[in-house]
Formats: structure tokens, sequence, C-alpha cells
């Protein structure tokens, strides 16, 4: 009787736990797929020309609201130390898993997805998330 209770109390928390665990992942993301999109876009920055002392961070946060077959819901916001009020946003692509810059930026309150030489560090083949 006491082995039946255990296995399914087990059950139980085994259920729970995973189905929490789901729910996370599908809200917030899963920190190890930030750790990858993390390294991988400073893989991508690196070959591109840039090391560490460029960069003042690199952060990562999944959006629910991009994730779809076409794009990875993890995003990389890179600052860079010569222009530290703006944000540069990576994604990466489900097809090929290669990073590209994303043109979407906020000016003001105002989001815009298009190339702006204004902005030192964005490149002309920068990609609409959307």
């Amino acid at each position: 009787m006491k082995k039946k209770l255990l296995s399914l109390l087990l059950i139980v928390f085994c259920i729970l736990f995973g189905g929490f665990g789901i729910l996370y992942d599908g809200l917030y993301g899963n920190p190890f797929r930030d750790y990858l999109m993390k390294n991988d876009t400073m893989r991508y920055l690196n070959d591109i020309g840039y090391t560490k002392n460029d960069l003042l961070s690199v952060r990562t946060n999944y959006s629910m609201k991009i994730n779809s077959d076409k794009v990875k819901g993890t995003l990389a916001k890179v600052t860079f130390k010569d222009e530290p009020q703006d944000t540069y946003i990576y994604f990466q692509q489900n097809s090929n898993q290669k990073i590209i810059q994303a043109c979407d930026y906020l000016d003001g309150h105002i989001m815009k997805n298009n190339y702006t030489p204004e902005r030192k560090h964005m490149l002309k083949n920068c990609k609409s998330i959307y």
C-alpha cells in the first residue's frame, strides 16, 4: 500500500512539475536557449569584426509573439559602448540557424523597422522580424 501511494505521489509530482516546466518555457523561454542565443550572437558579432570590448551588454529574452516556424522566439539585445542609447536586436532563423540583425528599433516612443545610416552599427542587410 505504501509503495502504491508513493508511486502515485511521484507520478502526480512529475506531472505537475513537468506541466509547470512546459508552461514556464512557453511563456518565458528556456534559460538554456537564452545561453545558446547569447553565444551564437557573440560568435556572429566576432565574425563580422566586433570584440567584447566593443560591447556594453548582450541580453537575451524570449518573445512568444515572434516565435514562429520562421523565427526562433529568443532575441538578443545588443548595446555597443560607443552608442549606449541604442539597442540592436538580433534574431535567429529556424531554417538555417543564421543570426540576423533586425531593422526594428525604438525611435522615441515609435517602433520603426527600416535601415537608417544614423545608427552606427545597423547593417544594410538587416531584416524585419515580422
